[in-house]
C-alpha cells in the first residue's frame, strides 16, 4: 500500500544551505494547501532534501 498526497507551500525563503551533498531550506510564515483544498499556517518550515545514490554512483 501507499499512500499519494500532494501539497502546495507559499512563504519566505529565510535560510538555505548545501552542505556535504544536502540542501536544508528554512522557509518562514508559511501557508501550506492539501489536495482537499484545506490550509495550515506555520511559522517555520524546514526541507531537507539529499540524493538518493551514492556518491560516485551513477
Amino acid at each position: 500500500d501507499s499512500v499519494k498526497s500532494k501539497l502546495t507551500f507559499k512563504g519566505h525563503l529565510h535560510t538555505y544551505r548545501f552542505c556535504d551533498d544536502v540542501w536544508t531550506f528554512v522557509i518562514k510564515d508559511v501557508n501550506i494547501k492539501f489536495d482537499d483544498n484545506e490550509t495550515v499556517n506555520v511559522d517555520k518550515f524546514k526541507i531537507v532534501a539529499c540524493n538518493s545514490k551514492k556518491a560516485g554512483e551513477i
